[in-house]
């Protein structure tokens, strides 16, 4: 009798998740080179994931514009809100940060560059003469610069009077600019959050290649991750962004392709530095990586991540072999993390399941 009952409730809740299954649709496939296959097959819970799609549609999480989520390199979820799709490039803003991390490591692979290069030696050439000389400004190096810790007083981010980011964009010297800067701290000591250090890092690649810093990031980064030059101009589309991501959590390889090398990788998403942030924020930075640890069944598993304005985030979990990309318009937000963060813990990590259970294969029966 007791079987029975249990047999009749449990027929009451496959039919209720096969109504709510039957909006799930695995992402097409399309000619770009990312693989595609479905949410049960990969090991989730497919309800828990099609729940976050109900509670960006009723407005519990706002302002998101896509949702991707990949493991073991496949796509497995894609969905976008508010009329956005596929197509509709973003642009990346701060997150936008590991892409040039991830040219200074095209660059280090090919022996042109090293963290370990000392800034003011390498433009020494260019620049014989910078103000507010410091023993402390001799040492920088460009590790520095990657983990937002050269010690330069850099002023207030975002602030007019004071950002030496927004001087620099009006100067026709930017980099003399930055390395006149008097000294706050000594390099390494402090992490000192600013946009000024991506155009003193991409100046040096234009020097080291050749000074066309758009060619080879198109040759060496972009058309062999099959990303539009014309889109990527415009912003990079939700796909593309995933693919970088994709590249990361193999290594450096894409579609059989050694792109970036793995030493790279290591160095660029392993903790450098403590940020001035708070720890359910983040708990450590690599090269222009964000590092948190999430929840996983009881235990803490590491993940880095890319973090721009409006909530365009890149999470990367190696453990987990996850690849999460959330796209949005958040511009004016006041909880920047936060709603990322909880959408990847509570309705993508929590709903990862064993493949070999039961539930997973019903529901896979189902779908």
């Amino acid at each position: 009798m007791r079987a029975l009952i249990f047999a009749i409730c449990f027929a009451f809740i496959v039919v209720g998740c096969s109504a709510d299954l039957a909006s799930y649709v695995e992402p097409p496939k399309i000619e770009d080179g990312i693989e595609t296959s479905t949410l049960t097959s990969a090991g989730f819970d497919s309800l828990k994931v099609l729940e976050l799609s109900k509670k960006i549609n009723d407005g519990t999480f706002p302002g998101v514009h896509g949702v991707l989520i990949s493991r073991k390199g496949k796509l497995l979820y894609e969905e976008y809100f508010q009329g956005y799709d596929a197509n509709t490039p973003h642009l990346f803003y701060s997150a936008g940060k590991i892409i040039t991390s991830t040219i200074f490591g095209l660059a280090y692979d090919r022996g042109l560059l090293n963290p370990e290069d000392r800034l003011i030696k390498f433009y020494e050439p260019y620049y014989p003469s910078i103000q507010n000389s410091d023993k402390r400004k001799e040492s920088i190096k460009f590790k520095n610069l990657l983990t937002m810790s050269t010690g330069i007083e850099c002023g207030i981010l975002g602030d007019n009077k004071t950002d030496i980011n927004r001087k620099m964009i009006k100067s026709f010297r930017p980099v003399k600019l930055f390395l006149d800067q008097p000294m706050r701290t000594s390099p390494g000591e402090s992490f000192d959050y600013t946009d000024a250090n991506i155009q003193v890092i991409a100046t040096a690649v234009a020097t080291v290649i050749g000074n066309d810093y758009d060619q080879f990031e198109k040759n060496a980064f972009l058309e062999p991750l099959q990303i539009s030059a014309e889109n990527y101009h415009k912003g990079y589309l939700p796909r593309d962004f995933l693919k970088i991501g994709i590249m990361y959590q193999n290594n450096g390889m894409w579609n059989g392709r050694q792109i970036l090398s793995r030493d790279w990788i290591e160095k660029a998403t392993t903790f450098k530095i403590k940020p001035t942030v708070p720890e359910d924020i983040a708990d450590g930075y690599g090269y222009y990586w964000w590092l948190k640890k999430f929840d996983y069944r009881g235990r803490k598993v590491d993940c880095y991540f890319a973090a721009g304005n409006g909530h365009q985030y890149l999470y990367v979990v190696p453990e987990l072999e996850l690849v999460v990309v959330f796209t949005g318009g958040n511009f004016e937000s006041d909880f920047l993390h936060s709603q990322p963060h909880r959408m990847l813990q509570e309705y993508i990590i929590n709903a990862m399941i064993l493949k070999d259970s039961a539930a997973t294969k019903i529901l896979a029966d189902i779908q």
